[in-house]
């Protein structure tokens, strides 16, 4: 995606004509990889990149949903964790905001992964 932003930043410059301001923002958040592409693309300078942290959506009165569909194979198979530290945080904000959840429940590597982050953003007084 990023690269096809890239061709299309390229395309619009190579037209001449008006220049454009360009806003890209990234869900959940940017990352070294976004901006090494666009500076590979030579249109760095080109772009303002910004982040949309969507972490937990409302679903019902009591239900919030995590929207993270490349999440399992992206952990698992890729060895990607990236998507466990958003789980981490997402916790951390909501604590942050309605108090420590005294009981959190988890199975698994990646749960386990999930509580130490949590503790660490505690511990460290990082905000969520």
């Amino acid at each position: 995606a990023i690269k096809a932003v890239a061709r299309q930043v390229r395309h619009r410059a190579a037209r001449g004509g008006q220049k454009l301001e360009y806003l890209v923002v990234v869900v959940p958040r940017r990352t070294i990889v976004c901006e090494r592409v666009l500076e590979e693309e030579g249109v760095y300078g080109d772009v303002t990149l910004d982040e949309l942290d969507l972490d937990l959506i409302p679903c019902e009165e009591d239900v919030v949903s995590m929207e993270l569909p490349d999440s399992f194979r992206a952990s698992l198979l890729d060895g990607d964790k990236s998507s466990l530290f958003y789980v981490a945080r997402a916790l951390a904000r909501l604590q942050g905001q309605m108090g420590v959840i005294p009981v959190i429940k988890g199975k698994g590597h990646g749960a386990r992964a999930v509580a130490d982050m949590l503790l660490r953003m505690r511990k460290e007084g990082l905000p969520g």
